[in-house]
C-alpha cells in the first residue's frame, strides 16, 4: 500500500510537471508581462522620505539598508521616445527618476503599473538638482549616474498590479517646488507663447537636438515655464498647438551649482497638451468678419472701423517676406498685406487659415501696395488650407495689379532671366508672350537660383512701384512654386514616385481587393501587433470595404497594433499630400495615431529601436464617433502636407486600446481611401 502511494505521488508530480511544460510551450510571446500578485515585497519607505536622504547637488550616495524599499506607480516611460532609458514612478508623497540601461521599457512597465524597487546596492544621486536612482560610473575621473543593466533589473525592480489610476496633481507654476520633482502634474489655462506658434516641439533636422518651447498662463508672460522635448521623440516634428487649456507633464528642474533652478516640463506625448480652447489674446467671437475687398476699398489713409476682422489663408512664406509681413487671401480671390507691430515673422506658416482683428488700424501704401499696419490680435483657425492659383499671363496681372495684389497666380510658358542680384537676393524677369514682370527671391528662402528651363512659376502678386517692369512682381514662396528645370521634380507618366502626372496617386488603397473578415495582407504592407494579439482586418458595410481594428473581446491589458503602408518615394514629386477617411464606433478612448517614417525599411517591427516616426495626427481631422453605435459617415482627414519629407516614406496607422476591467478602451476605428498624391 505504501509503495502504491509513492507511485501515485510520483505520477501526480510527473503530470504536474508535464502540464507546466505544456502550458509554458504554448505561451504566446506577444502577451504583455504576466501580472504577479506581490506578497513578499512591502514598501518600507515612502518615496519622499527616501529622497530626503539624497546628497547635495553633485553627490552620489550608496544605499546599504535592507529596508530601503519603495513602491510607486509608473507615471511616465519611454513609449514616445521623449524619455530615454528612464522610468518615473510616483506614490502619494512624491516621485523619483529610475535610470535603466534598456529600451522598450513601456512593454514591461506601462503607465499605471505598480512597481517595487529594492534600493540596496543602488546609488541615490543629485545631478543638476534632480534626485535620481541608478548605478554610479566613473570615467576619466568624472562621476555620473548610469542605468541599471537590463540583465540585473529583476534584482532591483519588481512589477506588480496593472492599470492603477494615474491622476496628475493640479498645481501652479509659482507653487512648483522640489516636492513635485518627477511628479505627473497639471497646469491649467496655459498656452504657447505667441513667439512659439511657428515652431515644432523639437528639432527634426539631422541634428535631432532637444528644444525648449515656452508656455504661459494665458497672456501673462511672467508666469511661464518651458516644455523640453527630445528630437528623437515620435512627435518632435509636430507643430505646437495654437489654443489654450491644460497641460499634463513630468516636472523637472535644471540647477547649476547653487544657482536658481530652471523649472521645466517633459510631456509624454502630444495628448498631454490639451489646448483645445480659444487662446488668450485671440480674436473675440463677436468681431465682424468683413470681406478683404471691402477693406481695400477704404483706401490708403483710412482708419478701419471698430469691431472688424478679416479672415483668409496665409499665401506668403516668411523666408521670402519682410519681417512681420503676411499676405492674406480669402476664398473670394481677394488679398491684402498685413503688417504685425512686433516685426516677428514667426506667427504663421504658409497655408495657415487665420482670423485677424483689424479694429481701428490704419491702411497705408508701401511701395504702391496697400497694407494694414500694427496688427496684433489673431487666431489660427486651421492649417494646410488650400488656395488654388489662378492661371493667367503677365499682361493680365500688370494691367490689373491692384485686383491681383496679395493673391496667388500661376504663369506658364515663361522665359526666365536674371535681372539683378545682390547679397540680399536675386531679381528675375519672367517673360511670356504678353509681357514681363519681376520675381524677387531673398537669399533667406534658401533657393536663390531659378532654372532658366522652368516651365511655369507660381507666387503671390506684389505691387512694387520700384519695379522696372510695370510696378508688379510675382513672389515665389517655396521651391515647389517652380515647375521644370534643374533641381525641380521632372514628371514622368508612371505615377510611382519617380515623377508622375500632376496630382498622380503615389499610393492609393481603398481595401476593395482585400478579403472580407480576414486579417489585412497587402503586398509590401506591414500589419503587426506590438502588444496583444489584435491586427487590422477587412470589414464591409453597404458594399464598401475598409480596414478595421478594435480591442473589444481581446481581454488584453494592452492592445497596440500597426498598419504600415508600402514605401513611397517622395523625391520625384512636389506638394506631396496624404489623405484618408476614418469612422469610429462605440468610442470609449482607444486612439488612432497617424505617423510617418523615412528610415523604416518596410520589414521588421516598426517600433524597433532606431526607427523614427513623426506624429502627423494633429494635422488630420479624425472621426469622433458616439459612445454607442457608429458615426454616420466617414470623416475625410483633409490634406496632410508631406513636403518636409523626402526619400522613401512609410505611413503608419497605430491603434492603442485595452480590454480589461477598469481600463476599457475598445473604440472601433475604421480606415478607408488612403492616398498619397504629388505633382
Amino acid at each position: 500500500m505504501k509503495k502504491n502511494k509513492v507511485l501515485l505521488s510520483a505520477l501526480l508530480v510527473a503530470m504536474t510537471c508535464f502540464a507546466f511544460i505544456f502550458n509554458a510551450c504554448n505561451k504566446k510571446f506577444d502577451e504583455p508581462p504576466s501580472y504577479v500578485e506581490v506578497t513578499t515585497d512591502t514598501a518600507r519607505m515612502t518615496i519622499e522620505a527616501f529622497k530626503q536622504t539624497a546628497p547635495a547637488n553633485g553627490g552620489y550616495s550608496l544605499i546599504t539598508s535592507d529596508t530601503a524599499i519603495i513602491k510607486g506607480v509608473v507615471v511616465a516611460n519611454d513609449k514616445s521616445g521623449n524619455i530615454y532609458k528612464t522610468l518615473y514612478i510616483q506614490d502619494s508623497t512624491g516621485a523619483i527618476d529610475i535610470e535603466i540601461d534598456g529600451t522598450g521599457l513601456y512593454n514591461s512597465f506601462p503607465i499605471g503599473r505598480e512597481v517595487y524597487v529594492h534600493c540596496k546596492g543602488l546609488y541615490l544621486a543629485n545631478e543638476s538638482g534632480m534626485i535620481k536612482l541608478g548605478l554610479k560610473t566613473v570615467s576619466n575621473g568624472a562621476t555620473s549616474l548610469s542605468g541599471i543593466p537590463s540583465a540585473q533589473l529583476k534584482n532591483y525592480v519588481v512589477g506588480g498590479k496593472f492599470n492603477l489610476p494615474v491622476v496628475p496633481k493640479v498645481v501652479t507654476v509659482a507653487g512648483l517646488n522640489n516636492s513635485y520633482q518627477c511628479m505627473l502634474i497639471q497646469l491649467d489655462s496655459f498656452q504657447f507663447a505667441t513667439s512659439e506658434l511657428f515652431k515644432t516641439y523639437a528639432d527634426v533636422s539631422a541634428n535631432k537636438s532637444t528644444q525648449n518651447v515656452t508656455i504661459q498662463n494665458n497672456c501673462t508672460s511672467s508666469n511661464s515655464i518651458i516644455i523640453r522635448t527630445s528630437g528623437y521623440s515620435n512627435f518632435a516634428g509636430t507643430r505646437v498647438p495654437q489654443g489654450n487649456g491644460s497641460v499634463v507633464a513630468i516636472y523637472t528642474i535644471f540647477q547649476s551649482g547653487t544657482g536658481t533652478p530652471t523649472k521645466q516640463l517633459i510631456i509624454r506625448d502630444t495628448s498631454d497638451v490639451k489646448f483645445y480652447s480659444e487662446r488668450c489674446g485671440s480674436v473675440k467671437q463677436n468681431v465682424v468678419v468683413k470681406p478683404i475687398q471691402e477693406i481695400r476699398a477704404l483706401g490708403s489713409g483710412a482708419t478701419i472701423p471698430a469691431n472688424t476682422a478679416i479672415e483668409g489663408v496665409v499665401v506668403s512664406n516668411t523666408a521670402n517676406e519682410a519681417a512681420g509681413n503676411y499676405r492674406i487671401q480669402n476664398e473670394g480671390g481677394q488679398g491684402i498685406q498685413v503688417r504685425f507691430s512686433t516685426g516677428n515673422n514667426g506667427y504663421f506658416l504658409l497655408n495657415d487659415k487665420v482670423k485677424i482683428d483689424i479694429s481701428g488700424l490704419s491702411i497705408t501704401t508701401f511701395s504702391g501696395d496697400l497694407q494694414i499696419n500694427n496688427a496684433a490680435t489673431f487666431t489660427v483657425t486651421g492649417t494646410n488650407a488650400t488656395i488654388t492659383p489662378r492661371i493667367t499671363n503677365d499682361t493680365a496681372i500688370i494691367s490689373n495689379k491692384n485686383n491681383w495684389s496679395s493673391t496667388v497666380a500661376t504663369i506658364s510658358n515663361v522665359k526666365i532671366s536674371i535681372f539683378s542680384s545682390n547679397a540680399g537676393g536675386t531679381t528675375y524677369k519672367l517673360t511670356d508672350a504678353t509681357g514681363s514682370l519681376e520675381s524677387y527671391i531673398r537669399t533667406t528662402l534658401g533657393y536663390p537660383n531659378v532654372p532658366a528651363t522652368a516651365t511655369s512659376v507660381t507666387g503671390y502678386v506684389s505691387v512694387n512701384t520700384n519695379s522696372t517692369t510695370g510696378g508688379t512682381q510675382l513672389i515665389i514662396r517655396t521651391p515647389e512654386d517652380i515647375v521644370g528645370g534643374v533641381g525641380i521634380a521632372v514628371k514622368d507618366t508612371t505615377g510611382q514616385g519617380s515623377g508622375g502626372n500632376p496630382g498622380a496617386g503615389l499610393l492609393v488603397e481603398d481595401f476593395e481587393s482585400t478579403t472580407d473578415k480576414a486579417t489585412i495582407n497587402i503586398a509590401n504592407w506591414s500589419n503587426l501587433s506590438e502588444a496583444g494579439t489584435k491586427k487590422f482586418a477587412t470589414a464591409t458595410f453597404s458594399s464598401n470595404k475598409y480596414a478595421q481594428i478594435t480591442a473589444f473581446s481581446s481581454k488584453e491589458a494592452s492592445v497596440i497594433s500597426w498598419l504600415v503602408t508600402k514605401g513611397v518615394n517622395l523625391n520625384g514629386t512636389a506638394n506631396d499630400t496624404l489623405t484618408f477617411d476614418t469612422k469610429t464606433g462605440f468610442d470609449n478612448g482607444a486612439t488612432l495615431k497617424v505617423l510617418i517614417s523615412t528610415n523604416y525599411t518596410g520589414s521588421g517591427n516598426p517600433w524597433a529601436s532606431g526607427v523614427t516616426w513623426t506624429d502627423l495626427t494633429s494635422q488630420a481631422a479624425l472621426s469622433s464617433g458616439p459612445a454607442s453605435g457608429y458615426a454616420t459617415n466617414f470623416t475625410p482627414s483633409g490634406n496632410i502636407i508631406l513636403s518636409s519629407f523626402s526619400g522613401t516614406a512609410y505611413i503608419a496607422f497605430k491603434y492603442e486600446g485595452s480590454d480589461v476591467s477598469g481600463a476599457t478602451k475598445t473604440t472601433t476605428w475604421q480606415i478607408d481611401n488612403i492616398k498619397i498624391s504629388g505633382k
